[in-house]
């Protein structure tokens, strides 16, 4: 019974994607108070990368590839864990790059990538909405249903991410890029309500309360607002405000380097939303200087520690939490790890993380990114790749899941092509 607990719990936690973590978020506005930093300690030695770099993501993209295939399910989704058949629509936009990546990359062959991009499009189009006007929270992947906050069936769901809705829009605008899903990916986006997931140029998420009610709020703090917003954009959605960087944040200093808080309060500033951008969409100035602020913070905090940093969001198999937040900077505190339970205390554990070091080693190709992305080998299996290693000892976190494989794909294309994801296709 504790097992099938624990498994449950883990289930739940890796569900709740970063995106999905930024719900709903407002808060007094505030400056941030800058900490003081730990006394400088020798480096660690880590290991170095192979001669043949392109090799390496070759082969990560392979084992990646391997995930994803035992876990596509008979609606063409992929399940976030391999023992848990649910998915959150964050993850349906990683299930849809992680194919599309694959299928450029030569790991799929063009009858089976439109088998299964057509499948999952087809999917895509038919499920349920909740109240008609977005994509659930999260849904079942072998029939395609809507689920409850309970995860049981359900009739209606239980409201929407504006945020994650950012990240499936943007690659159905990727996929709708391809002449034989045009129709089909344009489609499924323009089954998004504008009217109801943005207003006054801000994303709008929606909840369903134990009272009956449904709540309406604004989505988004600095970093994943902007790369949501991106996705919104994409298709004509009106969210000027939730792109403009600067428009809510305020410039604070992290290990000597300028990083940005929000001046609405409850941020997580990581490094996960500026990756994405950078791989995806390629960086804006503003955006490309705060991506480098952060690469030099992580860096910092390695050459004062002697612990290898980098930053991200992730599921690692840890009770009772479950899915952790390694954060540069939140609720006033730098290099801080944060979970989903408000007011809980946590400074464990602290890890490096595998999609981050293979999306930030081709990003920003330097000595540092480069012992980065060698320190996650250990994290590597015939079946995919876990979410990173301990900074400690370097020992794998285990917990492969959809969103890791994906990114991981994402940056071997990026690799291969040299440059941005959107746009092109073969």
């Amino acid at each position: 019974m504790r097992r099938a607990a624990r498994g449950l719990a883990l289930a739940m936690a890796v569900l709740v994607t970063a995106a999905g973590a930024l719900h709903a978020q407002t808060g007094p506005a505030r400056r941030a108070p800058a900490r003081r930093s730990p006394s400088p300690r020798p480096a660690a030695a880590a290991p170095k990368l192979p001669p043949d770099e392109g090799a390496v993501y070759a082969d990560a993209a392979a084992r990646a590839w391997k995930y994803v295939q035992a876990n596509i399910q008979p609606s063409g989704m992929v399940s976030a864990l391999s023992t848990y058949h649910y998915t959150t629509v964050w993850d349906i936009g990683s299930s849809i790059a992680a194919i599309y990546c694959a299928h450029e990359l030569g790991l799929l062959d063009d009858a089976r990538y439109d088998a299964q991009m057509g499948k999952l499009l087809r999917t895509l189009a038919r499920i349920d909405l909740f109240d008609g006007a977005a994509f659930n929270k999260v849904y079942n992947t072998r029939t395609g249903a809507l689920v409850g906050r309970d995860h049981r069936p359900s009739r209606r769901g239980y409201g929407w991410s504006a945020l994650d809705l950012g990240r499936l829009l943007l690659w159905l605008k990727v996929v709708a890029a391809q002449p034989q899903f045009e129709d089909q990916a344009t489609a499924v986006a323009r089954r998004v309500s504008a009217t109801r997931v943005t207003r006054g140029g801000y994303m709008r998420g929606a909840l369903l309360g134990s009272d009956g009610k449904v709540r309406e709020s604004q989505e988004g703090r600095v970093g994943y607002e902007q790369y949501s917003a991106r996705g919104l954009a994409a298709w004509g959605l009106p969210v000027s405000n939730a792109l403009d960087l600067r428009r809510n944040s305020v410039p604070i200093t992290v290990m000597g380097k300028t990083l940005l808080a929000d001046v609405r309060g409850k941020d997580r500033l990581t490094a996960e939303p500026f990756a994405l951008i950078g791989l995806e969409l390629g960086f804006e100035p503003e955006e490309k200087a705060v991506a480098e602020q952060l690469l030099a913070a992580m860096e910092e905090r390695h050459r004062r520690s002697g612990r290898l940093t980098m930053l991200a969001e992730d599921a690692i198999n840890r009770a009772p939490h479950y899915f952790f937040y390694y954060c540069a900077y939140a609720d006033g505190k730098e290099f801080t790890i944060d979970v989903q339970e408000q007011g809980a205390f946590v400074d464990a554990p602290r890890w490096v993380s595998s999609k981050a070091a293979f999306a930030w080693r081709v990003l920003f190709p330097t000595e540092y990114t480069a012992r980065v992305l060698a320190a996650v080998m250990p994290a590597r299996t015939p079946a995919g790749w876990g979410s990173g290693v301990y900074e400690v000892d370097r020992r794998s976190t285990g917990t492969a899941n959809i969103n890791t494989q994906a990114v991981i794909l994402e940056a071997a294309l990026f690799r291969r092509r040299g440059g941005p994801l959107m746009g092109r296709s073969r």
